[in-house]
Formats: C-alpha cells, sequence, structure tokens
C-alpha cells in the first residue's frame, strides 16, 4: 500500500498473532500498526485496492475456518469490517488484485478442497462469483504479471495427496483460466 509492505497475523511459538507492521523497503525502517480487529489467525489472504488492503479467510485457534474480511486504511491506520466472502470459509487460498478489484479463490474448505473464485468491489462491497479453477487445490501460489493473474502449483488432497505443477492464467474479460505449457514444468 503506497509502496510499503505490510505483515502480519500468523502464529509464532505463543499461539496465532494479531499484529501488523509497515516496512519501508527503501530504508528497511520497520513500525507496527493498528492491530488486526478480527479473530487471531493463520493461513489468511489480502489483497491490495487503491490505498487500502483487505485481509480475511484463515482459520482460527480453534480449528474454526473463517470467511470475514476486513480493510485496512493506511491513511489514517484504521481497520474495518467489511463484507464476509459468501462462499465456503477456508484457509490456504489464494488472492490477487486486477484493475482495483480483489479476487479470492481455492483453499481448504470444511468439506474439502476448492477451486472455486470470488471478486470483490470495494466501491460496491460486493461479492461476485468468478470462473472456478478445473480441479480443487489448497496452499497454491497467485501473481499478476501485465493485468493477468495467475495461479499455480498447490496441493490437490482427494484420497490421496497430489502436489499439482500447472500454470493456470485468468483472463478477467473473457473470465475463464487457461493454462499455460511451460517446458520443465507441465
Amino acid at each position: 500500500v503506497d509502496g510499503d509492505v505490510y505483515i502480519g497475523l500468523g502464529r509464532d511459538n505463543s499461539g496465532l498473532l494479531q499484529d501488523f507492521h509497515r516496512i519501508n523497503p527503501s530504508t528497511g525502517e520497520t513500525n507496527a500498526v493498528a492491530s488486526f480487529p478480527g479473530v487471531a489467525r493463520r493461513n489468511a489472504v489480502a489483497f491490495v485496492s487503491g490505498d487500502s488492503a483487505y485481509v480475511g479467510t484463515g482459520i482460527d485457534a480453534d480449528g474454526n475456518l473463517l470467511e470475514d474480511f476486513y480493510g485496512y486504511h493506511a491513511g489514517n491506520d484504521t481497520w474495518r469490517k467489511s463484507t464476509s466472502l459468501p462462499a465456503a470459509a477456508r484457509e490456504s487460498a489464494v488472492a490477487f488484485t486486477i484493475n482495483d478489484l480483489g479476487y479470492v479463490g481455492t483453499g481448504r474448505g470444511a468439506s474439502g478442497d476448492l477451486a472455486d473464485f470470488w471478486r470483490y468491489d470495494p466501491a460496491t462491497l460486493i461479492w461476485t462469483q468468478r470462473a472456478s479453477l478445473s480441479n480443487e487445490r489448497r496452499d497454491a501460489v497467485s501473481f499478476v504479471l501485465d493485468g493477468k493473474a495467475f495461479v499455480s502449483g498447490g496441493v490437490e488432497i482427494d484420497g490421496g495427496t497430489f502436489f499439482l505443477n500447472d500454470l493456470l492464467e485468468y483472463n478477467e474479460i473473457l473470465n475463464e483460466w487457461n493454462e499455460k505449457l511451460i517446458d520443465g514444468i507441465n
């Protein structure tokens, strides 16, 4: 947000955390910012829209999967409850941003791994379901390059553990996922 990196939540030897810190990548200076107001959690996701970061999903200390979201506003160092994901609560999902719209998908839900994706519009506070991946997964990675989002890897647990080595590209205009073939990877 505004050129700074924010890091928070997770766990340490004392348990789950709610603290957040801002890191200035130019100077390396680190400062504590307002703590996350939701329940402490791990395996959450985050995306950025404008001057705000949105953090949600994950799993709490009692093993409850979560679907709530909170928006952090760097300008005044405050958090605000946002609209919860209107889908299965989850942990170990992925998130990314395209054109100031946040996307959240995949992960582990109560009934198993997930493939669904949802788009959040901070201007309207509305989640809209988007195209799902062709197979479920958790612990994948996501990134955006030249306005296109990519999801890669992860684990699918369906009667066994399968480590995925695919690279999927999301076309926001067509609302579809396509596998990208890369020599030596898939």
